[in-house]
């Protein structure tokens, strides 16, 4: 163990009875017990003065000394710096205790005394209080001591007077540490003192057990009730951040002539305040002082250098603001504000570009300069808090290099800020600090990254400020006196950046105008009639989607006569989908869900189901692609949830600063043109595909209900069943066709049964969810400032933050950690799409009149199938042009365009393939159809023939002119678009229904009771054109693929021969040729014969592999077993659903519904606009017995 040197003193108050018992003095006695002194040396020390503020000299033989040997002669050593110190030496070497003797007299001041550095002892309203700096001989150097104070306070002493110091409460108290850090810094003070909390004892003078201790005499202009928990909070918030969680702190009070101010103290802190002051103008500033003055406790050098200022106050001014707010002891809104402070004071300045070395130089002697490394050294640790966050992905921070600092200085160990930047250098690298360093030296203007406060939640934008520039010179300055010509040049110039919230929270009136903007009606041509249809959110818990919450939450109470697409505004119901992607994300998803209830709207927490949408094999910690699959889980998961609860309309918080990654990430993947528009602000539900009532459809159903969410009045639905009737005949005058095209097709209105047969009408969906994005046109700032004024929380998703994770990370650690070219900056880019959506609108409308000068001579929703006459489309050229003219090329470019963008929309109508192809692939296709467009110009004397595009056959038919001068067109070509044949190299597509009603073998087997139905499976999307779903309790697995010619006959044969005739005439008349084996069919998957039924043995297991005895699978459910592959030569065609035939006797086995995929009411309604009304057909099927192909169960 090592014994320590002790400094030992005994303090003893005077009082003046003639000063109503004040205490005029303080006599002071000093016992160090040390080894080290030695004649000549320093033994004691004290400044004498710091900044303007002298301290006591104790000149000649105020200071005595004397030891074993008796009286010690003391030389007294000034130094010759601008803050010179005294040292006492022993003239010879000390023999034994060293005591030393002196009386401490109060300064005398008055109004004019400067405020200065707050470390004199002053007298007090009936006491003193002051720094130990200021009056109390301490041991020189940097060792280690035992430090003990002791009271001697006179039994005459007036009642009520009380002793503290920094050490402690009471008459003794008891420390270690260095003399610099301990006996100089702290306070001391003696009198009437106060405390809150109040003294434990009424004796006074005794050890209080408190941590936290407020101190002052007479009577404060502040309220200490609520002062005093204040600063004690923010007391524990900064030592809680250094993870100091033991240490006691004292807050000193006194009352001064002028100025208000304070200085940080030994695990203390000195306030003055003088008469002018009020409680509500020093709150403020109160915090800003003593969280300053705290932090001074903790990450100090040692020792404290001048060229390691910039680093002390930098720290001090840095945590100062920033731990209050992460101890919870201030809100965010001081946040902002202390962080805007600090910048404005640096960017302001008229002292922000003057080197480092010039500041040092003239720290003391130069007012204009003294706060220069407070601000200069925040901006740079904020700078570097940037880089860090970027460099290491947010895995590390300047926090963690100033804990690390402030444990060398809790060890005692000598460090400076060379130990900073070698610490930084490991974290961001070498070539970096060195350029910051010296920027920061130099004086150059330092600008943080705009996420260096990311964490907090955030984030710098620009904002100009006015900087007062006086035009004087330094000289002129540090003098106080305007020399030379230059007292003329003088006026404001603009900074380059500043840290300010400048941006503007979003009023209600604002989000209403952009919700009408985003969210129009979908189908206009009917009423609204339901009003209780909730609006689903999407709520991941960023401050995006937070805003969103919030500010629906006030629509809803100011605005309830809104229209949200087609929901009357009712109420918002909030979905927030957990990836399960990190330990906690359940919690976190749940505080975010309970935070959305706060205010006012409800919501709900579901996991996402990955195994359910990517299947049982798939790790998806391991994926490759994580972004993009978790995004489709997402999206379906929110899918099912709206398809679930019949809700439409999905709100989603994409705003400005996502528009700008999207468009700049197509902009990198090398995409052009239309693709700039970014995403839209109103658009079908991405990622899925196959969900009903998410995916396109579902107003089947909601026009089936008793109270639809949207109904057609009388003469709508009149109108539109007669614009869009759902099956149609051939032309409307059969000889428009050659007989030879006629007879290819094998169309023929003299097919036997025609006049009596009759199908139900095949329904089309439409609808599904439809995504909202009425943000987009607002910046991530304003959303910020939205949920700041507003109070509102939010949770940052670090994950965000990391550029090795995802490609949108990755571009927006590019944008935001480089300076970008200005044509890749946010304004060009947003312009830019802004550009394109206005022309892409400009274009579509082009294409919708063009798609109104075709003739919809057919659409057969049965077969999927369309007859199309395409205008006659040319580039008039004027003689004077020449062909390859630019004029004439640019034009005939942009009318292939239009007729690609009309393609596209026809194709929608029936193609299996979920997206239209592309402008690009539709070149030849434009050439085809319009060759007038193509680069023979129309001289092409050739037979068109028929082609293959988006999985359909597009065949061409003659037409006779007299039949198609439609608004005076010449004579144009009509063709027949199909399903394409299925390629023999492809699989089919196929639905293997999992479901088989299991039975017991024996005399119940003719109990038709005991075969149990299915419940109605979920609707299946067949080859991306059918809605299909069934029900049955038939003995084997459905299998739902195409009509296979192979089972034609057999099936043909189980039909009576007046429905034998029937099929062939409806299969001639709406699947012609190929077209037929593209429909689809039930089969089950092994024969079986429906008057007589007795299932094969041992199934499921396969024909040969099952031994008797071994017990079979129970009736799959919604788990089905590893199946063996479909054997076609096994299976057995019972329907085919879009016709509605099917072998008798079938609906007491299987019943079935199908429905054609969406096709766009607007292309329908434009295509079949006749010149004399709309269009009709002389061999319309009318509905027949079995509407909308369902056949219902028979009891």
């Amino acid at each position: 163990m090592i014994n320590l040197p002790v400094y030992s003193a005994t303090l003893a108050p005077q009082f003046n009875l003639d000063n109503d018992n004040a205490v005029s003095a303080i006599n002071i006695t000093i016992k160090v017990y040390t080894s080290a002194a030695k004649a000549g040396q320093p033994l004691v020390m004290l400044p004498l003065n710091v900044g303007t503020t002298p301290t006591l000299r104790y000149d000649g033989e105020a200071l005595s000394a004397s030891d074993a040997a008796g009286p010690l002669a003391l030389t007294i050593r000034d130094t010759a710096e601008a803050n010179s110190e005294r040292y006492w030496c022993p003239a010879r070497n000390p023999q034994g205790e060293i005591v030393l003797r002196c009386t401490a007299v109060p300064r005398e001041t008055d109004a004019k005394t400067p405020s200065g550095p707050r470390i004199d002892l002053r007298m007090d309203q009936g006491g003193v209080i002051g720094l130990g700096s200021g009056f109390l001989p301490y041991p020189a150097g940097t060792d280690k001591w035992e430090f003990r104070i002791d009271w001697q306070v006179p039994v005459s002493a007036p009642a009520g007077t009380q002793v503290v110091c920094s050490l402690g409460d009471g008459l003794c108290s008891r420390d270690t540490g260095s003399p610099d850090n301990v006996l100089a810094t702290a306070v001391f003070a003696v009198g009437p003192l106060q405390r809150y909390p109040a003294w434990e004892t009424t004796q006074g003078n005794q050890a209080s057990s408190q941590r936290f201790g407020m101190y002052w005499m007479g009577t404060l202009p502040y309220n200490v009730n609520r002062l005093g928990p204040l600063v004690d909070s923010i007391f524990r918030s900064i030592a809680g951040f250094f993870g100091d969680n033991s240490e006691p702190f004292r807050v000193f009070i006194r009352k001064v002539w002028t100025g208000h101010g304070g200085t940080g103290g030994y695990r203390s802190f000195l306030l003055e305040y003088y008469d002018g002051v009020t409680d509500e103008q020093t709150e403020d500033s109160l915090i800003d002082l003593l969280a300053h003055e705290t932090v001074h406790e903790y990450p100090l050098m040692i020792p404290e250098r001048n060229e390691d200022v910039w680093y002390n106050e930098g720290v001090a001014n840095y945590y100062g603001v920033i731990a209050p707010y992460v101890g919870g002891a201030v809100d965010r809104k001081y946040l902002v504000k202390a962080l805007n402070d600090q910048a404005q004071a640096y960017y302001t300045s008229t002292t922000v570009n003057l080197s480092y070395q010039y500041v040092l130089d003239h720290y003391w002697d130069d007012f204009s300069v003294t706060k220069t490394p407070y601000n200069r050294g925040f901006i740079f640790l904020a700078q570097q808090q940037g880089r860090i966050n970027r460099a290491t992905g947010g895995r590390k921070s300047i926090d963690d290099i100033v804990r690390v600092l402030y444990q060398y200085r809790f060890r005692g160990q000598e460090h400076s800020v060379d130990d900073f930047y070698q610490i930084l250098t490991d974290f961001i690298g070498e070539s970096i600090v060195q350029k910051d360093r010296e920027a920061m030296e130099n004086g150059h203007l330092i600008v943080p990254l705009e996420d260096c406060f990311a964490k907090y939640g955030l984030r710098l934008v620009r904002k100009d400020a006015e900087q007062f520039e006086p035009g004087f010179d330094l000289k002129s300055l540090r003098n106080l006196k305007i020399t030379g010509r230059q007292s003329t040049w003088y006026g404001m110039r603009a900074v380059q950046q500043v840290l300010h919230r400048s941006a503007k929270a979003i009023s209600p009136s604002e989000f209403y105008d952009a919700v009408r903007e985003a969210c129009k009606p979908r189908f206009s041509e009917a009423r609204v009639v339901r009003n209780h249809r909730p609006v689903a959110l999407g709520i991941s818990g960023g401050v995006d989607s937070m805003a969103l919450a919030f500010l629906c939450s006030q629509l809803r109470k100011k605005r309830t006569e809104l229209m949200i697409a087609d929901n009357r505004l009712q109420t918002f119901r909030g979905f927030v989908v957990d990836h399960m992607l990190r330990e906690g994300s359940y919690e976190e998803a749940f505080n975010v869900s309970r935070a959305v209830r706060k205010l006012g709207v409800t919501c709900e927490v579901h996991q996402a189901s990955w195994t359910r949408e990517l299947g049982p094999d798939v790790d998806r910690n391991n994926l490759p692609n994580l972004e993009s699959a978790a995004r489709r889980v997402r999206y379906r998961r929110l899918g099912r949830l709206c398809a679930y609860r019949h809700i439409s309309s999905l709100m989603l918080a994409h705003h400005e600063d996502d528009q700008y990654e999207t468009v700049l990430m197509r902009l990198m993947a090398g995409h052009r043109n239309r693709a700039l528009r970014g995403m839209r602000k109103a658009a079908a539900i991405p990622e899925c595909e196959g969900l009903h009532g998410a995916f396109d459809s579902g107003w089947v159903d909601d026009q089936r209900r008793q109270r639809p969410n949207n109904q057609l009045t009388r003469i709508q639905r009149k109108y539109l069943m007669h614009d869009l009737q759902l099956s149609i005949g051939s032309l409307e005058d059969t000889e428009a066709f050659s007989s030879q095209q006629l007879d290819n097709l094998l169309l023929d209105d003299d097919l036997p049964g025609m006049d009596d047969w009759s199908f139900g009408s095949m329904p089309v969906e439409d609808g599904g969810v439809s995504v909202y994005r009425p943000l987009l046109e607002f910046s991530k700032d304003r959303l910020i400032a939205t949920c700041l004024e507003n109070d509102v929380p939010w949770f940052e998703d670090h994950t965000n933050k990391d550029p090795t994770l995802t490609t949108r990370n990755s571009i927006r650690h590019m944008y935001r950690s480089c300076e970008l070219p200005r044509a890749l900056q946010k304004p060009r880019i947003i312009a830019l799409s802004k550009e394109w959506q206005r022309r892409a609108a400009a274009q579509d409308a082009e294409a919708k009149r063009l798609v109104q000068r075709m003739t919809l001579h057919n659409f057969e929703p049965h077969a999927g199938t369309l007859v199309v006459q395409f205008p006659k489309l040319s580039v008039s050229r004027p003689s004077r042009y020449s062909r390859t003219t630019e004029r004439y090329q640019r034009r005939r470019s942009y009318m292939r365009l239009m007729a690609a963008l009309a393609i596209q929309r026809v194709i929608a109508l029936v193609s299996p393939e979920l997206q239209a192809p592309p402008v690009a692939n539709l070149q030849n296709v434009v050439s085809r159809l319009f060759p007038a467009l193509s680069e023979a110009n129309g001289k092409n004397d050739s037979a068109p023939k028929g082609f293959n595009i988006a999985g359909l056959h597009f065949m061409p038919i003659e037409s006779t002119p007299q039949t198609v001068n439609r608004r005076g067109q010449s004579h144009q070509r009509t063709w027949y678009i199909s399903r394409q044949p299925y390629p023999a190299s492809m699989p089919l597509p196929q639905l293997r229904v999992s479901y088989w009603s299991a039975g017991r073998p024996g005399k119940r087997w003719a109990r038709r009771d005991h075969w149990r139905w299915s419940t109605w499976l979920p609707w299946y999307f067949w080859d991306n054109r059918y809605w299909i779903r069934l029900t049955h309790r038939l003995p084997y697995r459905v299998v739902v693929m195409p009509f296979l010619i192979e089972h034609a006959k057999q099936f043909r044969e189980s039909l009576s021969p007046q429905n034998r005739d029937r099929l062939a005439s409806v299969l001639k008349e709406i699947a012609p040729g190929k077209v037929r084996y593209t429909l689809p069919a039930i089969y089950s998957e092994e024969y079986l014969d429906l008057d007589n039924i007795v299932p094969r043995k041992g199934y499921p297991v396969p024909e040969g592999q099952y031994t008797e005895g071994v017990r079979l699978p129970k009736r799959e459910r919604s788990k089905p077993q590893p199946l063996a592959p479909v054997d076609p030569s096994k299976m057995r065609l019972l329907a085919l659903p879009t016709l509605d035939v099917q072998i008798p006797g079938l609906e007491k086995w299987l019943l079935y519904e199908t429905r054609h995929q969406r096709a766009d009411r607007n292309t329908l309604r434009a295509m079949a606009d006749y010149s004399k009304g709309s269009f009709s057909s002389s061999r319309t099927f009318q509905a027949g017995k079995m509407s909308s192909s369902k056949r219902r169960r028979r009891s």
